[in-house]
């Protein structure tokens, strides 16, 4: 019996053309539970689209490869491009792609992080994570058919508990049919620990650690060398290693990359191409191609995509390593003159096979220009050939040698040569200054082929004009220094027989009159060329400033830094006319990311476009207070001598955040007093209390006026701090004071400022949060469904705990209630109780369709509703009047909801979906409906339960249910009935279903205690023995009898008799015989004298409106 299911099962129905993907059903699980708002639900099983609507541009760039002939297959989890879909690529070395189909749950966040080929089929792991490789929020092992993307297998695996089944990155080995790879063992906030492990190749939640490793030593690159018999990886210090399958580790060499992410990248052996292709991850808004050449410890730029893009893995079937097949022949060099289209190649035939063998007499070879089949012939094995070739064009062609003997067609020889006329590389250290632009000679092509150095000239552009062309290394030119302020930069490239090289550009140039008060940087992006920016901390790109219109206007972002940033946006340069003037600096800052709550900046004026200039404060260390929400800052300053001076925006933000944003900068004089003192230093908050709301801080008074001037010792400084309101305290110059200010709930900016007879100095700010915390899980949550099952009675008590560890109360709280998605949000405004009132009643409008909902209780205090959501499930709604039938036609419950009940840990491991019995085994095939709902578990043991929709049974006397269930080979032992109905807190067992040799349909009789209620529920439930047992029930009906129908009543007699039940009389009246267990054993309609044949036991038997209690021996 196959391994399924169905996390299986539906992909199957889908190869067999019953039913698309989306269109399956999802039973909810019955349970109460607490989650944190926002926790996503299960991806890898939801409703998913298979469409993209984006466009790929137009690929650009210069080769370094040509066509190679290899068949490479990759997975591309990211583009930077509108509307992009993850989907299987193949893909050349030149950058030439074929999208092939899309995966479909990109659309919902996830990815392939791990693809390999095997048995034919394009092998994977999917997952889905929360922000993090270490945060999984979902896991699923996929099996594709590579040319459509149809997933002819899908098994989720769960990681929650035990993350060894999880691999960062693994690599396949055909020889061992194992997958090998990275991951972590041990709890994610404790005690992580990261092993090299491996695995099935199809079972990787059946994996096995190798060896504990380093952090740094896990490999985000990773691939299995077939020729080598070793893998190869580039780890998180960004040095190529060898692996073997034990764990054995050795450091090859040290890459040139210092911005390397770490998240899968695409890393595969390519026999076609002789060399490694790696398509890194990196922390910049650029992707590139490399070839690793571990034996060489060489690493080269093959092509730059047009924009910025991420594959997760490669993978190829050119080449299957067969230990008798020759080893690869040795390339010894070529032999073309200049720009030749013609000349010869030589190489060294193998004298040994793969596995090390000798080889001897002739071997045939075959050379292959650029993938296609050029010449070919026979030479002793180990002896040195020369092979011409001809009729070739200025390109970069990789030649490939291939050796065979005895039919086996040996290892790849590469070779990559640039014939004919190269083109030069771009000219390198572009200057312009201001009456000259330079650069360097260029000496070399891009592909180190043949360059006519006498042929060689240069094309001068300036700001994108064509000014001059030259053979020499530089332009005279003048830039007028009058002129008003722009930017000025310069462009050269090399020519050589009609190729021109990629353009050399100078760096930007500031020229002309500085700018005239007042001032104000939008920005535009005009204003935003005349800025200087500065990235001192050598983040990447994405940590440095930019101009962006992400948060709608443009603005200046600061970009994402995981240390200590250290970055300077400077202003144009401005004109400050008057040395007795006081100036001032407004600027409009927020915090770009929702969860960077830790943005700040500081700003600063200086004679030069240098931090080092920087020298005289203007607004101190700030925090950015709200998302997206512009707040003004403003400081002074005063300078020592009119003349030019820059205003600059010094990013300081705590480590990994995520953009501080800034815009409208306004510069202008102001009428304060050159005497306004200085801000007070060393300002700290001291203590708080949440209880009171306050908090006192302290500080330094300042000992200088902005001016420079010393203030007097005797000068009276009165300062200011305002918090939820102001309050003040004196002191003199260098006196270390502290005071007490009221503060609100929540975050607090405390402005200080101080005064001297009447002048206002520099504000400096302090940030401090008081008061409560967001409470924690509301306690005992308890719920009652009521009779007519219209509504539901909630108890609870308050908290006994705040979520963050900080300050609480247990009253004075409000409690938010209300249905709510899976993820805990509300699904529409929710009730708010009165203060501490802790039960409330959910009513649900009479008519309501039956429905399974989770109702939740939440805290609400001074910090606001709780994230903190506990929720208990319940079915409610209208119950259905008998009777009801359900087949499950089209894949779907008739009668809504069904859902899978869990009242013990051994449920856990069970599960239930939807389709048609015979894909799960041949042999259940035969039921009377199409479709079945089907229990299953992937562990050794489990149980299941299902709970039907409610029914109502009011004015009944009797009511029946009967199962179209499985109970041949690998069903469920035992198939158990229960029942619950109100007033009970938990069902009980009314009936176990006999087992048989296939499909069964059994009639169950509903207990009294059941019958004339506003509702009851049935629920079905199965002892799984192994993986490969089932609870399949294909269909069932609730009725008010058994299936006959009334007539008029007559009299007669009812006795047991030598292994029978013989009904006398009741001539056309229905009958029933029921055993002690509730099980149905016959039903028809009396025809004078009836007899049945039971077994011994204990039988309740109605015949008409006559019921008696019989023994059969």
């Amino acid at each position: 019996m196959t391994k399924k299911l169905l996390s299986a099962l539906c992909p199957a129905l889908i190869c067999a053309g019953t039913i698309s993907s989306h269109e399956t059903v999802q039973f909810s699980t019955e349970r109460s539970g607490k989650i944190i708002t926002g926790t996503p639900a299960t991806i890898f099983s939801g409703e998913k689209s298979i469409l993209h609507n984006y466009i790929e541009p137009e690929t650009s760039g210069m080769n370094k490869v040509g066509a190679t002939g290899s068949t490479i297959y990759g997975y591309q989890s990211y583009a930077d491009i509108d509307g992009f879909t993850g989907g299987m690529y193949e893909i050349e070395p030149d950058g030439t792609m074929t999208r092939l189909w899309d995966y479909e749950y990109s659309t919902i966040g996830a990815s392939i992080n791990n693809g390999w080929l095997r048995n034919g089929l394009l092998c994977g792991l999917g997952v889905y994570t929360l922000g993090s490789d270490d945060l999984i929020g979902d896991y699923a092992y996929h099996e594709f058919n590579i040319s459509t993307g149809k997933m002819v297998t899908m098994r989720r695996i769960e990681v929650y508990d035990e993350y060894l089944p999880y691999f960062y990155t693994a690599a396949y080995v055909p020889d061992d049919d194992r997958i090998y790879g990275f991951g972590r063992i041990g709890d994610i906030s404790a005690d992580t620990r990261h092993i090299f492990k491996s695995a099935p190749a199809d079972k990787p939640e059946e994996a096995v650690m190798i060896s504990e490793i380093k952090p740094g030593e896990r490999c985000y690159s990773f691939c299995w060398h077939p020729v080598d018999k070793c893998f190869y990886g580039v780890n998180t210090w960004g040095t190529l290693v060898k692996i073997e399958r034990d764990g054995t580790y050795t450091e090859i060499c040290k890459l040139p990359f210092d911005n390397l992410a770490n998240s899968p990248s695409a890393l595969m052996y390519s026999p076609y191409d002789g060399y490694i292709l790696w398509n890194p991850t990196v922390n910049e808004a650029k992707s590139r191609l490399y070839a690793l050449y571990p034996s060489e410890k060489r690493v080269e730029e093959l092509y730059t995509f047009d924009v910025d893009r991420q594959f997760t893995f490669f993978t190829t079937s050119d080449f299957k390593a067969d230990e008798a097949s020759p080893a690869a022949a040795t390339y010894l060099g070529c032999n073309f003159k200049d720009a030749d289209h013609h000349g010869t190649l030589s190489f060294r035939l193998p004298s040994k096979t793969l596995g090390g063998n000798d080889l001897s007499g002739k071997l045939t070879y075959t050379l292959y220009i650029n993938g296609a089949k050029t010449e070919s012939g026979s030479s002793d094995a180990g002896s040195e050939i020369t092979v011409t070739v001809a009729n070739l064009n200025d390109a970069y062609y990789t030649f490939r040698l291939e050796a065979e003997s005895n039919g086996k067609t040996g290892v790849p020889c590469v070779a990559h040569i640039y014939v004919g006329n190269d083109t030069p590389k771009s000219p390198a250290n572009v200057t312009l200054t201001e009456n000259a632009i330079s650069w360097e000679a260029v000496t070399e092509g891009i592909h180190n082929g043949y360059l006519d150095l006498s042929a060689i000239e240069y094309k001068i552009y300036l700001n994108e004009k064509l000014i001059g062309t030259t053979k020499t290394t530089s332009l005279a030119y003048n830039l007028d220094s009058n002129q008003e302020l722009d930017t000025f930069r310069a462009k050269v490239v090399a020519t050589c027989n009609g190729m021109d090289s990629e353009e050399g550009i100078s760096d930007k140039v500031i020229l002309g009159q500085p700018l005239s008060l007042p001032v104000q940087i939008i920005p535009t992006e005009k204003q935003a060329e005349l800025c200087t920016y500065i990235n001192r901390d050598g983040s990447p790109e994405y940590g440095t400033w930019r101009l962006s219109d992400q948060w709608g206007d443009l603005c200046f972002a600061s970009g994402w830094s995981y240390e200590h940033p250290d970055d300077w946006l400077i202003m144009p340069v401005t004109m400050l006319p008057d040395a007795d003037k006081v100036y001032s600096v407004t600027i409009s800052a927020a915090r770009g990311g929702m969860t960077s709550s830790h943005e700040y900046f500081e700003v600063w004026a200086g004679n030069a476009p240098d931090p080092e200039a920087m020298t005289i404060p203007v607004i101190e260390k700030t925090r950015a207070r709200k998302f997206n929400e512009w707040v003004d800052y403003s400081g002074i300053f005063a300078i020592p001598e009119a003349g030019t001076y820059y205003i600059a925006v010094h990013g300081v933000s705590d480590p990994d955040q995520k953009d501080l944003i800034v815009k409208n900068i306004r510069i202008q004089a102001t009428d304060f007093s050159i005497n306004s003192p200085e801000a007070v230093s060393s300002l700290k908050v001291v203590s708080s209390s949440d209880a009171d709301l306050t908090a006192t801080i302290s500080m330094t008074l300042p000992t200088k006026y902005i001016s420079g001037a010393d203030i007097e010792s005797d000068k009276i400084i009165t300062v200011k701090a305002t918090g939820a309101s102001e309050v003040s305290t004196q002191g003199k110059a260098g006196e270390s004071i502290t005071i007490t200010v009221p503060t609100a709930q929540g975050d607090n900016y405390i402005s200080v400022v101080a005064e001297i007879d009447g002048a206002t100095g520099r504000t400096n700010e302090v940030s401090v949060f008081t008061g409560m915390d967001m409470l924690s899980w509301v306690e005992n949550l308890s719920s009652r469904i009521s009779e007519d099952n219209m509504s539901v009675e909630l108890k609870w008590s308050a908290p006994k705990e705040s979520l963050n560890g900080g300050y609480f109360e247990t009253t004075g709280i409000h409690y938010l209630i209300g249905e709510v998605e899976p993820d805990g949000s509300f699904i529409y405004e929710p009730f708010r109780t009165e203060m501490d009132v802790t039960e409330h009643t959910v009513v649900f409008p009479k008519g309501t369709p039956q429905k399974f909902t989770r109702i939740a209780v939440v805290a609400e205090n001074a910090a606001g509703a709780s994230k903190a959501v506990y929720f208990v499930s319940e079915i409610v709604g209208t119950p259905y009047s008998l009777p009801i039938l359900d087949r499950f036609d089209n894949l779907q419950p008739q009668y809504q909801p069904m859902s899978a009940s869990a009242p013990t840990s051994e449920y856990s491991n069970g599960a239930w979906s939807i389709g048609q019995p015979e894909l799960v085994h041949p042999d259940f095939t035969g039921n009377q409906s199409t479709f079945a709902i089907i229990g299953y578990t992937d562990e050794p043991s489990a149980k299941v339960r299902m709970r039907l929709p409610k029914v109502s049974t009011s004015s009944l006397t009797e009511a029946y249910a009967t199962f179209e269930v499985w109970t041949g080979h690998h069903c469920a032992d035992p198939i158990d009935i229960y029942a619950i109905t109100y007033g009970m807190s938990s069902p009980e067992k009314i009936a176990s279903l006999p087992l048989g040799n296939g499909w069964q349909f059994i009639t169950v009789a509903i207990p009294e205690k059941y019958l004339n209620r506003p509702w009851m529920n049935l629920y079905i439930d199965g002892k799984l023995n192994s993986s490969e047992h089932y609870l399949i029930m294909s269909s069932y009906s609730i009725d008010k009898s058994a299936g006959m129908t009334d007539v008029a009543e007559v009299t007669g007699s009812i006795n047991p008799q030598d292994g029978k039940i013989v009904i006398s009389g009741f001539e056309g009246e229905s009958y029933t015989i029921v055993r002690a267990d509730g099980i149905v054993a016959s039903s028809g309609i009396c025809d004078g004298l009836t007899a049945i044949a039971v077994n011994s036991g204990i039988y309740i038997v109605k015949a008409g409106s006559h019921t008696v209690r019989v023994i059969v021996k």
